[in-house]
């Protein structure tokens, strides 16, 4: 595209979407010795976030407006993108079941209290996008690392609060 990333991003999505508090951030932390990781970071806001993940429920429009145009990559992404592990699409973690691996030994879906369509945005520290077609909902988390079983406990807190 030969155009900075900040740039294209802001042009092709983040400008439409209304998302200010978005960009292309550069990991500090991240050097040419350690490659663990890429050098740059997309920082974001929770609700900048959250458009992200209305612009999904809407199936790429926004306002009337057609973000994403190609609607067969938008269900192959929500979709499990090959066999090793069926809970991945493509940058999307899907709450689908899964069989018992020798890495997985659990099996069943990533989240069994959150409802069986949702597919989810993992990002370190526990930053998350979760998407719930169904209930056309959209919750987002970032902040400091929380508990082991946050995805647990939200999804049964939220499960409760719903049906009260």
């Amino acid at each position: 595209a030969k155009m900075d990333a900040n740039i294209l991003t802001k042009k092709w999505l983040t400008g439409p979407l209304g998302m200010k508090d978005s960009r292309w951030a550069v990991r500090p932390w991240q050097t040419s010795v350690r490659t663990d990781a890429n050098r740059y970071g997309f920082a974001t806001t929770a609700r900048d976030l959250a458009r992200f993940g209305i612009l999904m429920l809407a199936n790429g429009n926004w306002e009337k407006k057609n973000v994403i145009e190609d609607k067969a990559y938008l269900k192959a992404a929500i979709s499990p993108s090959q066999k090793l592990n069926p809970s991945y699409g493509y940058l999307w973690w899907l709450n689908v079941n899964r069989p018992k691996t020798a890495g997985n030994n659990r099996g069943g879906r990533m989240t069994f209290a959150a409802p069986a369509d949702m597919y989810a945005a993992k990002g370190a520290l526990v930053r998350r996008l979760y998407v719930l077609p169904t209930q056309q909902v959209v919750i987002t988390r970032l902040g400091a690392q929380p508990a082991k079983d946050f995805d647990s406990q939200l999804f049964k807190r939220l499960k409760q609060a719903i049906t009260k």
